[in-house]
């Protein structure tokens, strides 16, 4: 537990952390974004003091956030915030719109008939031959990122990377420049916005709140955590296929069910303009897309790949028209 130094006042931080959660709005709950949440502080604290009462103010500012947040997390996250550009790192997300969500999900696709109209028969092919498609190329020469978790990750060649697809939980949708770069701590890595090459893919990814977290009436209105879990992955799939509707210019490639209870949609849109791909992108936030993967060197589920527990995640569409060469 980060406590104050004498020469921090109490009630400064108290009544600075106050007027904070007034500008940013309250810290969500575990599950909901809260080390993004630490991060934007930093970022609003940078011009107004030290990293130490940044700290401080952060650790009151969360103090009800559900999870106990270790002190390394969140200086980790004082250290990059207060290196970064305030323009680009406190981009504000629209709010998620649920009744729009609803609206969506009563009268849009489940997820069996997203399945239905893949143009490739789901599970017909290899999560390394899946792969090669979203990154085709000269294999000693294209650098991809795998990881076996968040943690443990390696940039390779595709043809050193592709005969372990199947055992990864995840990769970084775009192709690496280089086998190792800089993060913003200034630590050399080998998954960093400094060695990730140009954006071909974004993800988007609706990732509702865990079972245990829902309240009780909730809990009953689903009557199972299974009921659950395929409610909300219809609901996703419905969003996913009105996104693909309301923008054809990103055409929708691929559909990872993440085997627990979300779904990550894949959209090409390699060479489009960064500002329309943004508006379309905060669209989907305001359908319940995590804003997180906006960062292009964001981990997400390797598509037929695995979990530790051995789920597989599996695709459950596959469009590869739009990556075919003319």
């Amino acid at each position: 537990m980060v406590n104050s130094s004498p020469e921090i006042d109490p009630a400064w931080i108290t009544a600075f952390a106050d007027h904070l959660g007034d500008e940013m709005g309250p810290c969500p709950r575990t599950g909901g974004g809260v080390h993004r949440y630490i991060y934007r502080a930093a970022v609003w604290l940078k011009d107004v003091c030290d990293k130490n009462t940044a700290v401080v103010v952060i650790r009151r500012l969360i103090a009800h956030c559900g999870r106990e947040v270790p002190d390394r997390e969140i200086r980790s996250a004082v250290t990059i915030g207060f290196k970064a550009d305030p323009s680009a790192a406190v981009r504000k997300w629209p709010a998620k719109n649920q009744l729009r969500i609803n609206e969506i999900a009563r009268t849009g696709l489940t997820l069996a008939q997203l399945e239905q109209r893949s143009p490739v028969k789901p599970g017909s092919l290899a999560a390394w031959k899946i792969v090669d498609m979203l990154h085709p190329g000269n294999p000693d020469k294209v650098k991809l990122c795998f990881a076996l978790d968040e943690r443990r990750f390696a940039t390779r060649t595709k043809a050193a990377h592709l005969k372990a697809a199947a055992q990864m939980q995840f990769l970084v949708a775009n192709a690496m420049k280089a086998s190792m770069g800089t993060t913003l701590e200034g630590k050399r890595s080998e998954r960093s916005k400094d060695n990730v090459g140009h954006r071909r893919f974004l993800v988007s990814e609706c990732d509702p709140m865990k079972w245990e977290d829902l309240p009780n009436q909730a809990k009953a209105a689903f009557g199972s955590e299974e009921n659950y879990k395929k409610a909300k992955k219809d609901e996703s799939a419905a969003v996913i296929w009105h996104l693909a509707e309301t923008e054809p210019r990103f055409p929708l490639i691929l559909v990872v069910d993440s085997a627990g209870k979300s779904l990550h949609a894949w959209w090409l849109v390699e060479g489009s303009d960064e500002d329309d791909l943004l508006r379309f992108f905060r669209y989907a936030v305001t359908l319940g897309a995590d804003p997180l993967l906006w960062n292009p060197v964001q981990l997400v589920r390797m598509p037929g790949g695995r979990r530790p527990d051995g789920r597989i995640q599996r695709v459950v569409y596959f469009n590869p028209q739009p990556l075919e060469v003319p």
